[in-house]
């Protein structure tokens, strides 16, 4: 049988979160996904849940706390080490990427322009984790 994992996505954009969901739903049969839409209730779900994540994808720009600001929170847990978290942005921005990859993520990727584009992001990153 094969290993489920568990994904979490976090965007304030509830478009950009229903499309992610179908995008996993269409390509990735063994991964129970979650969407939320900000840091900070990612945060409280992570200090509560039994079951942590597999994998967190977490959009850069959100009010609030953005994606950065989430990712080192989650950074400074050694409880949270072993999941792997990957870094959503419509920019490119090298001091984006060098801030991920400082701050501990995983990956850093600049958001598909199309559905097709995010799959493939989608079932790229999800392989990594089975």
């Amino acid at each position: 049988m094969p290993q489920t994992c568990k994904i979490i996505y976090v965007d304030d954009d509830v478009d950009d979160r229903f499309l992610f969901k179908e995008a996993i739903r269409e390509s990735v049969s063994q991964a129970d996904v979650h969407t939320l839409s900000t840091g900070t209730e990612l945060l409280q779900i992570l200090r509560s849940d039994e079951q942590l994540p597999t994998a967190i994808f977490l959009d850069v720009n959100m009010p609030v706390m953005n994606g950065f600001e989430c990712l080192s929170r989650i950074r400074e847990n050694h409880l949270f080490d072993g999941i792997k978290i990957y870094m959503l942005s419509t920019s490119s921005s090298n001091s984006y990427i060098h801030t991920a990859k400082q701050e501990g993520a995983n990956g850093y990727y600049t958001k598909p322009t199309s559905y097709n584009s995010l799959k493939v992001l989608i079932s790229n990153c999800i392989e990594e984790l089975l």
